[in-house]
């Protein structure tokens, strides 16, 4: 569903997730009009963490699409995009989360690519610019870092990666810098907060990214 600023409901949009061998799911997100696309795929990878495992994960993308079109047929949403910019109308009924064909067919990917990134831990007014390999995940340049900077990983403490242009919506600590469409010296933003009593530390625990960041 999508809000105007005013509170307004906008015409409803579902985002319908379908992946191989995990069936079919629906979610329906309350989102603002000038989310980008990217924060959408954020979000559906927090509400199922086993996405960001799989290994064609970097194939998958958001498609706009109607009743009467296929999946192949769709638009697949730029991440850096806004809802907004695509006019979203009550024709649009469904989101589709899914494989693009024309990735996975590419035979040649970038595992070798590096990239540069500024790195910020704001709160120990620290910053490192890093040279990082795109097959590399958020935990493992947030362990980067802290090898690099001979930091110590504070104590109950969940450590999370932000892009400087979302700061509310953690990256997956399972997921690789290349399906995260950064350019060249973006920053990413390092933050920690206190572990919840029972474990409940959100999808920033799972996997040995994540539990390596955090320490």
């Amino acid at each position: 569903q999508l809000f105007s600023g005013s509170g307004k409901k906008q015409p409803a949009a579902v985002t319908y997730t379908k992946y191989k061998n995990e069936g079919s799911r629906f979610v329906l997100m309350t989102v603002q009009p000038g989310c980008r696309v990217e924060v959408v795929f954020q979000r559906i990878l927090c509400m199922y963490p086993c996405l960001a495992q799989r290994k064609d994960i970097d194939n998958f993308e958001l498609f706009l699409r109607n009743e009467l079109t296929t999946v192949s047929r769709s638009l697949a949403l730029d991440r850096t995009r806004t809802l907004r910019s695509y006019r979203l109308t009550e024709t649009v009924t469904c989101m589709v989360f899914a494989p693009h064909r024309q990735k996975v067919n590419q035979s040649n990917p970038q595992n070798s690519d590096k990239i540069l990134l500024i790195v910020k831990a704001p709160k120990l007014n620290l910053s490192k610019t890093l040279s990082l390999d795109l097959t590399m995940s958020v935990g493992e340049i947030i362990q980067e870092f802290i090898r690099r900077l001979n930091l110590t990983a504070p104590a109950n403490k969940v450590l999370q990666l932000f892009h400087e242009s979302s700061p509310s919506e953690p990256l997956h600590p399972m997921r690789q810098l290349k399906t995260i469409h950064l350019q060249s010296m973006d920053s990413l933003i390092l933050l920690y907060r206190p572990v919840q009593k029972g474990g409940g530390v959100g999808w920033g625990e799972g996997g040995k990214g994540g539990r390596g960041g955090g320490g």
